[in-house]
């Protein structure tokens, strides 16, 4: 999704919410990529390539994208495998759909769910592009209590007006988490 015009440093977002074809897709159902000012605000960790160390601890870990993880876990098929080479079992894709699309002068939508990636929990995200604002507005409704991380990764340091206090260590040692080091609260 584009703003208007041909401004290069127009704000823009893509969003993954599509069915899953194979091993090489993650595990990342709604994530979504911002670009703006001629650069890339809240990257995809999935496009390092497959050369990296990073790959099955960091790179197809749901947490490791601009999207909602459950209980510390990514996203079906990959769940806790111990390779990057998963496969949905047949018949039992896990995918998006698209529930709305508008691409019109004054602002842009989409709003895509997914029940599929969590047993028992329902993800909806609508991005709404108000160049050069994005309103992201998460949905998530699960069966039984849940952890839900939304994990929005962006360069540059993040500030509060809050005073946060490090906590040291890692968020968890689950894959993914264990490179979320230093956490504030």
């Amino acid at each position: 999704m584009r703003g208007n015009g041909d401004d290069k440093d127009a704000t823009c977002f893509e969003t993954h919410y599509g069915l899953r074809i194979n091993s090489h897709d993650h595990s990342d159902r709604l994530a979504v990529t911002l670009y703006g000012l001629g650069e890339i605000l809240a990257p995809d960790a999935g496009k390092k390539g497959y050369g990296s160390g990073l790959q099955l601890n960091w790179m197809v870990q749901t947490i490791a994208h601009n999207t909602v993880t459950i209980n510390e876990t990514t996203q079906y098929p990959q769940g806790d495998h111990n390779t990057v080479w998963v496969d949905p079992i047949p018949g039992r894709p896990p995918e998006g759909k698209l529930v709305f699309f508008h691409a019109g002068k004054k602002f842009k939508a989409i709003r895509a769910m997914s029940d599929k990636v969590y047993e028992g929990c329902v993800l909806d995200r609508t991005l709404i592009l108000l160049n050069p604002f994005v309103i992201d507005i998460y949905r998530v409704s699960c069966d039984a209590e849940s952890q839900i991380d939304w994990a929005w990764h962006g360069y540059g340091q993040a500030k509060s007006k809050r005073k946060l206090a490090q906590q040291g260590g890692s968020l968890s040692g689950r894959k993914g988490y264990m490179h979320l080091t230093n956490p504030a609260s």
